[in-house]
C-alpha cells in the first residue's frame, strides 16, 4: 500500500479525486471529487450547525462564561458603579445615584419666594376644592363668596390692623406661660395643659389667726374655724389696745327682736337699756332736790344752786338769774387732804383721778368723797385686785384722809402655742423613683412649741431631701431641690 507522506504536496483542485467508502453500497471503495465533498459540507453548514458561541457587550454590560463550544452558562450583568435601590436611578455615566434634579417650579407668597423646588402641592382651607382629570390636569375651585373669610375681627387678647384685605393679626394677650411652684406645663405656647404637681388639690393646711380657734377637726383635715372666746388667746385679749371710749365710738350688739348683729354708738345708748345703771342713778338721786314743778313765771327757773358766804356773794359782779345763791352765816369750813396707802405688787400700772395731796373743802356736816383709779399698762393685768377704798365722809374737821389700794399686777401670760410642719412633696419623679426607698424627705423638727407670740423662721424646721442610704449615686440623683415655706417666718399663734 502506498505511503501517503511519500507523495508530493500540491494545492487540490475541484476535480481532484479522493478515495472513500460508500456506506450505502456495501462499503465499496470509490473515488470522490473535492468539489462534491465541498458541496456536501456547504449543505451541512446551511442546516444551522454552530461550533462556537461568544457574547459581545458594550461598557454598560458584562458577559461571563463564553464562548460556548459544547454547553455552559453565560451570566450577563450591569457594570454600573453604586447600589441600585428604590431611591436611586442609573445615570448616563453608568452610576447608580440619588436624584438631585430640581423640579424647576417656584412658589411665591405676596411676591415673596417660598421655594424653588416644589415636591407636592396641598390645597387646604374653607371654600377650596381641588380635583384632577384623566389627562393629568388639576382644577382648583375657591368659593370665596360663600365659604371664604369675609372679614377678621380681633377677639380678647387679639388685635387686627383692619378687618379685610391684607390683615395683620397681633397677639396682645398672653404670649407665654411660666410654671410656678408645684405647677407643670405641657408646653409654653399653643395648646397648654396646666397640672398641679405635688400635694392634693385645694387648701392643704388651715391655721387659726389672732382671736380665732379651730373648733373641730385639725389644721390638715376638715377644720372648722371660729372666734376664740376663752382663755388668754380670746379675740378681745389678743386685740387689746387700751383707749378711752367716746360717745361716737361704735359697739356691736345682738338685736333680740331679729336675732341679727347690729351696731350702735356709746352716746346713743339710753339709760333704760342699762337697767342696773338706771337703777343706780335713780337711787343716788332719790334724795336730790328737784326743780320741776315751778308754775310761777315771775321768778326765773333755777338751774343750779350755789352755797357761799355773804362776802363771796358780794364779790360776784354779775349775778346769774337762773342760779339760787344760798348765803350761809356762821358755817364752819373744813378741808380734807388726800393720802394714799398703795400696797400694789408690781409697777406696771398708772394711778388716775385724785392723787396724793388732792383736797376737798366744805361746810361742817356736808359730805365729801375722793376718787382714785388704777389702770394696768399695756401687756399687763391684775392677777389679784385691784381693791380701792376711796376716802369719803363728812366735813367734821380739817385733816388728812386716806385711800387704800391693793392688788398684784403682772405681765399677761402669753400661753403656749404650736407650729406644726406639713410637708407637701412637689418633686418631679423620674425613672420610677420611690420615696423612702430611693430618696427621703427629713426635717430637723416637725413641731415648734413656745409662748404665743414667739417668732420662728423656716430654718427651725430644717427640711431636706436626700438619697436613702445605700442608693447608688451613679444611678440616682436629686437635681436642684427647691424648698418653699409658707409662711417662711412668723409668730407662734394658736396651733
Amino acid at each position: 500500500m502506498s505511503i501517503i507522506y511519500s507523495y508530493p504536496t500540491v494545492q487540490p483542485a475541484a476535480d481532484d479525486l479522493l478515495i472513500g467508502t460508500d456506506v450505502g453500497s456495501d462499503n465499496i471503495t470509490k473515488s470522490f471529487t473535492i468539489s462534491s465533498i465541498a458541496s456536501l459540507v456547504g449543505e451541512i453548514a446551511s442546516a444551522g450547525t454552530v461550533n462556537s458561541v461568544q457574547i459581545a457587550t458594550d461598557a454598560f454590560l458584562s458577559a461571563v462564561g463564553g464562548p460556548i463550544t459544547t454547553s455552559c452558562t453565560i451570566t450577563i450583568g450591569l457594570t454600573a458603579i453604586g447600589t441600585p435601590s428604590a431611591n436611586t436611578f442609573l445615570r448616563g455615566d453608568n452610576r447608580w445615584v440619588t436624584p438631585t434634579v430640581s423640579a424647576g417650579i417656584y412658589a411665591f407668597n405676596q411676591n415673596t419666594q417660598i421655594t424653588d423646588d416644589i415636591s407636592s402641592i396641598n390645597f387646604r382651607g374653607a371654600g377650596v376644592v381641588a380635583s384632577s382629570a384623566v389627562d393629568g390636569s388639576v382644577t382648583v375651585q375657591i368659593d370665596g363668596g360663600q365659604n371664604g373669610v369675609a372679614s377678621i375681627t380681633g377677639g380678647t387678647g387679639i388685635t387686627v390692623n383692619q378687618t379685610t384685605g391684607d390683615v395683620e393679626i397681633t397677639n396682645t394677650g398672653v404670649t407665654r406661660l411660666t410654671a410656678g411652684s408645684n405647677i407643670t406645663l405641657s408646653a409654653q405656647t399653643g395648646s397648654v395643659e396646666i397640672s398641679a404637681s405635688g400635694g392634693t388639690s385645694g387648701v392643704s393646711i388651715v391655721n387659726a389667726g389672732n382671736g380665732l380657734t379651730i373648733e373641730s377637726g385639725t389644721a390638715q383635715a376638715n377644720p372648722t374655724i371660729g372666734v376664740d372666746y376663752t382663755g388668754i388667746n380670746n379675740f378681745i385679749r389678743l386685740g387689746e389696745n387700751p383707749e378711752v371710749a367716746t360717745a361716737s365710738d361704735f359697739m356691736l350688739f345682738q338685736d333680740v327682736g331679729t336675732g341679727n348683729v347690729k351696731s350702735t354708738t356709746l352716746g346713743t345708748i339710753p339709760t333704760s337699756a342699762l337697767s342696773l345703771v338706771e337703777t343706780s342713778i335713780n337711787t343716788v338721786n332719790s334724795n336730790a332736790v328737784k326743780h320741776n314743778t315751778d308754775i310761777y313765771p315771775s321768778i326765773p327757773t333755777v338751774f343750779q344752786v350755789i352755797t357761799l358766804t355773804q362776802a363771796e356773794y358780794d364779790a360776784i359782779v354779775t349775778k346769774d338769774g337762773n342760779t339760787l345763791y344760798l348765803i350761809g352765816t356762821g358755817v364752819t369750813q373744813f378741808t380734807k387732804t388726800l393720802a394714799i396707802t398703795n400696797t400694789i405688787s408690781g409697777t406696771e400700772y398708772i394711778l388716775g383721778g385724785d392723787q396724793v395731796g388732792a383736797t376737798r373743802t366744805g361746810a361742817e356736816g356736808s359730805a365729801y368723797a375722793f376718787n382714785t383709779t388704777v389702770t394696768p399698762n399695756a401687756g399687763f393685768e391684775f392677777t389679784s385686785g385691784p381693791t380701792i377704798n376711796n376716802a369719803f365722809g363728812t366735813f367734821d374737821n380739817t385733816g388728812t384722809v386716806t385711800t387704800t389700794i391693793s392688788g398684784t399686777v403682772a405681765a399677761i401670760a402669753p400661753g403656749t402655742c404650736t407650729a406644726n410642719l406639713t410637708i407637701v412633696n412637689g418633686l418631679t419623679i423620674n425613672d420610677g423613683a420611690v420615696e423612702n426607698v430611693n430618696y427621703e424627705i427629713t426635717s430637723t423638727t416637725n413641731t415648734i412649741s413656745g409662748n404665743c407670740g414667739t417668732s420662728f423662721t423656716s430654718s427651725n424646721f430644717g427640711v431636706a431631701v436626700s438619697l436613702v442610704a445605700g442608693q447608688d449615686p451613679n444611678r440616682w440623683e436629686i437635681i436642684n431641690p427647691v424648698y418653699t415655706y409658707s409662711p417662711a417666718s412668723g409668730t407662734l399663734n394658736g396651733s
